[in-house]
């Protein structure tokens, strides 16, 4: 089932503004009383239906209200806890055919500050085919170059990582055991 129809199955139905007054009207052909039953008010309704609406000052003073009522009326008809309702008119939310949510940024977890950052960097190290800058690690993970530099060099000298200069003068710390 679709969240469209889902939703259409457990929410009621909501009052139409303009249902309201053409029923509010009808106490001007002699009875009265309708849209209060339309809005969920039967008590009044009856009332209303009784003395001809209230001798049609209820009638007028509902014509003048009408907009309010029917709002309280559809917030009254969503369940408890609803952000609220829609404005007049609008139809629900759905999404466009074949829409699916963006995923979840997979290297989020690279830039928690609350896991140690010798950890991410050796996961940022294997997701990038074992090869790193100080740059490109200070980057992806959030942090000062020289923080990722003095972490990087921390590794490399305790064996975990082989430092290669290139032809450009970039260092690059190499890690053969996390090349995938």
């Amino acid at each position: 089932m679709n969240t469209l129809s889902h939703r259409a199955a457990i929410l009621p139905p909501m009052r139409s503004l303009t249902v309201s007054y053409l029923l509010a009207a009808l106490g001007f052909l002699g009875v009265s009383g309708v849209h209060r039953f339309y809005l969920g008010k039967p008590v009044t309704g009856v009332i209303w239906f009784l003395t001809g609406g209230l001798f049609m000052l209820g009638t007028i003073y509902d014509l003048i209200t009408m907009e309010s009522q029917v709002r309280e009326a559809n917030r009254y008809a969503l369940p408890a806890g609803s952000p609220g309702m829609l404005p007049p008119g609008a139809a629900p939310y759905a999404p466009p055919p074949g829409y699916a949510p963006p995923p979840a940024d997979p290297n989020a977890e690279l830039r928690n500050p609350e896991i140690d950052l010798e950890l991410r960097v050796l996961k940022l190290a294997r997701l990038r085919g074992g090869k790193l800058t100080a740059a490109s690690t200070a980057a992806e993970l959030a942090i000062p170059v020289a923080e990722a530099d003095a972490e990087l060099t921390k590794i490399a000298k305790a064996g975990h990582a082989n430092v290669d200069v290139t032809d450009e003068g970039a260092v690059v710390y190499d890690f053969p055991s996390l090349r995938v």
